[in-house]
């Protein structure tokens, strides 16, 4: 979702690696999804051709129809770029298609959380008790199932922002970001963005240590 100049030389390299060292492999395929078109960097004269083969797909989601035309894969998708005024009428029709499509309790749990954090950074400023009323979301947030699926996922979240954000961190630190509770995990999202270096974290991780004592 943000404006990447190496992203395609990243994708084409590891693809053709993966094919050298899986020599079975036939077939294979690419599907590159941006908000817009603005946020694609393209190289035309470089990845022109690659790109204009079956085997690469572009999609934009600003393109896609209208998300009650949609399957919930992509409306879930789409509504990262819905503008925030259809946000909470198109977030509630595709939690009622959570609730009413044949899925595992955990995978309707990561499904509920991936659309309430989408309207959440949409409203930034509402709290989340606001952004549950406004989902109709408070009852289903207290039962264990969802709860046990929106700690996993954050752990998973915060894990690949962290190691993107700073580099791979090293074992004990991500045991350490593990073992938080999901509370404070949302407030790694929030402080990430601040974070330069691994420092950062380690020195932000303590202070929690100490307050919490």
């Amino acid at each position: 979702m943000q404006r990447d100049n190496q992203l395609y030389r990243r994708l084409f390299s590891e693809v053709f690696l993966y094919l050298r060292q899986h020599p079975q492999v036939q077939r294979w395929r690419a599907v590159m999804v941006y908000p817009s078109p603005a946020i694609e960097v393209v190289e035309p004269e470089t990845f022109g051709t690659l790109l204009a083969t079956p085997e690469v797909q572009v999609v934009y989601l600003n393109e896609l129809a209208a998300i009650s035309e949609l399957s919930l894969d992509l409306g879930t998708l789409r509504l990262m770029v819905e503008p925030a005024a259809t946000v909470p009428e198109a977030a509630r029709g595709l939690i009622e298609q959570v609730q009413q499509a044949p899925l595992a309790a955990t995978d309707s749990a990561k499904l509920l959380e991936l659309i309430e954090t989408i309207v959440v950074y949409t409203f930034p400023r509402r709290t989340r008790e606001d952004i549950a009323a406004m989902l109709g979301l408070t009852d289903m947030r207290e039962t264990r199932v969802y709860q046990e699926g929106r700690e996993e996922e954050a752990k998973s979240l915060i894990l690949r922002l962290l190691n993107r954000k700073l580099g791979e961190l090293p074992e004990d630190l991500q045991a350490q970001v593990s073992q938080l509770p999901l509370a404070t995990l949302e407030a790694v999202g929030e402080a990430l963005f601040d974070f330069g270096e691994m420092a950062d974290l380690q020195a932000w991780l303590a202070q929690q240590h100490i307050a919490d004592e």
